[in-house]
């Protein structure tokens, strides 16, 4: 009767904890600040003009909103990009739902250092910073060969068939 009851108290104990806990996790509330979410910089070629976003979301919101719909904070986002002595900078403009866009071209291929950073334009005290590399490779020259040489195949082609019809025609 005893071990029964020392059971039953246990189990009430650990509903009472699942309860409390399931309650505890349903009155959490809304994170607060500003979190940048993405960066699309990925394949990165010197000396050529690539465009970029980067996200920036509102932490804002209610837990358990999807992804999707995360609004784009209010923010002044920047980028600072650096390889030994060389050093862009910019400042990045909202474009919408892809985020804030920038332009970027890289004068050498290499490991570059990057830094993002985002400040809420209604809250200064709400930032969020991004470090990250990026390997800028050097332009491939291979297809430029390849069509070269595919053009060069196709007008063979187009002097062999002009010369074949000369030919049956002067027969």
């Amino acid at each position: 009767m005893l071990k029964r009851r020392s059971h039953l108290a246990i189990l009430v104990f650990l509903m009472l904890m699942v309860s409390f806990a399931a309650v505890s996790y349903a009155e959490e509330e809304k994170e607060e600040g500003i979190f940048i979410s993405s960066v699309s910089l990925s394949e990165v070629y010197a000396n050529t003009k690539t465009e970029y976003y980067v996200k920036v979301i509102d932490a804002g919101v209610e837990p358990g909103t999807e992804r999707d719909k995360l609004p784009a904070a209010d923010a002044k986002v920047s980028i600072r990009m650096t390889k030994g002595s060389q050093e862009l900078k910019q400042e990045l403009v909202f474009s919408g739902e892809e985020g804030y866009k920038g332009e970027v071209t890289f004068p050498e291929a290499g490991l570059w250092n990057i830094v993002i950073s985002a400040v809420d334009q209604n809250n200064e005290a709400h930032s969020d910073m991004l470090e990250m590399e990026l390997t800028v490779k050097e332009k491939s020259n291979e297809m430029t060969y390849l069509w070269l040489g595919i053009m060069a195949l196709f007008a063979a082609g187009i002097i062999y068939v002009i010369f074949r019809i000369r030919k049956l025609m002067k027969r």
